[in-house]
């Protein structure tokens, strides 16, 4: 029961900080826009990721990852330690790459909010463009590990169906292949 509502928890403030990262303006559009929009309240949104929403869905996360390891432990069947380790390493790795994206994502705003007049329209491109590239190559890797390693504790133990296990491989090998700056990968 607590694995589940921690994963939908976590799940669901995970989308709703991408979704407000997404308020910033593209790297394409105008110098102007940049600097219109971190003078506006907008930038807000972006803080509140950074500030709170993320953290709390890595907190998610982690209870997630814990009570799945704990109900797997309790089970009949054991698995491998080696499988469960890796598990929990590519777990926190991707929270941890997750947390660093949405840092350097909030920075042209923290300076907003910590007294700067004004933003550089390209400082406030490229940080969130090197968010950005923590999250969409190195954290749906750790994503696509986690995902993997996950499917094969659930198989072992005998409480995920085989067609479950296929189906999370395939996503699995999806977010390890594929070459995609698209945050709703």
């Amino acid at each position: 029961m607590v694995t589940g509502v921690v994963g939908a928890l976590f799940a669901v403030l995970f989308l709703l900080s991408l979704w407000l990262l997404h308020s910033a303006p593209r790297p394409r559009e105008s110098d102007q826009e940049f600097i219109n929009f971190y003078a506006s309240d907008e930038r807000r949104k972006i803080l509140a990721v950074g500030l709170y929403i993320l953290p709390f869905s890595a907190v998610a996360f982690i209870w997630f990852i814990a009570s799945l390891r704990q109900w797997v432990a309790r089970g009949a069947h054991r698995g491998s330690q080696m499988i469960g380790t890796v598990q929990l390493l590519s777990g926190i790795a991707f929270i941890t790459l997750a947390l660093a994206s949405a840092a350097a994502s909030t920075i042209p705003a923290a300076l907003v909010e910590l007294g700067y007049d004004t933003v550089d329209a390209d400082m406030a491109r490229d940080f969130p463009l090197y968010g950005n590239a923590l999250l969409l190559v190195f954290g749906v890797r750790m994503a696509a590990m986690f995902v993997m390693t996950t499917a094969n504790i659930g198989r072992a133990s005998g409480y995920m169906p085989r067609w479950f296990f296929v189906a999370s491989i395939i996503v699995a090998l999806v977010l390890f292949l594929s070459y995609s700056l698209t945050v709703w990968l």
